[in-house]
């Protein structure tokens, strides 16, 4: 099974090698090859709302026209990583995710974290808190 990746590839592939009027990929009559952009970008489509019942993905266009969608960087349970100079990489579990008037916070064990501190104060990965105390370490230095 293709990933959703690989049919944007397929399809941006497609769009961004067109050897014909860039406007066949909106026009698609004026294209010579039609029929394969049609199937490419229907397999790019399919690829991306399968599983996702049409009720639910009309839900989820009026809210993101109304201003009202917001896709969150981690969810509930997913772990936080900080990093402290003495003891390291330290995991946390997320709680809870709130958003307000001051934007997303994600909420641990030991407090509540703007969305934008992701990637310098706390991480998604341990991969990604491990290089950042390398760095800080050696700015130390």
């Amino acid at each position: 099974m293709r990933t959703i990746e690989e049919s944007r590839a397929e399809y941006l592939d497609c769009e961004n090698n067109c050897k014909h009027d860039k406007d066949c990929v909106f026009m698609l009559s004026n294209c010579p090859k039609q029929g394969s952009i049609v199937s490419i970008y229907h397999n790019y489509l399919n690829d991306i709302i399968k599983d996702i019942p049409l009720d639910r993905l009309e839900q989820i266009c009026e809210a993101e026209r109304d201003g009202r969608c917001v896709v969150l960087p981690c969810k509930v349970g997913d772990f936080l990583y900080h990093i402290y100079p003495v003891q390291g990489v330290i995991e946390s579990r997320i709680r809870r995710i709130q958003k307000n008037i001051n934007g997303v916070f994600i909420v641990d064990c030991k407090g509540a974290w703007m969305e934008s501190k992701i990637g310098k104060t706390i991480f998604l990965t341990k991969a990604e808190a491990e290089q950042k105390l390398k760095e800080t370490e050696g700015e130390d230095d």
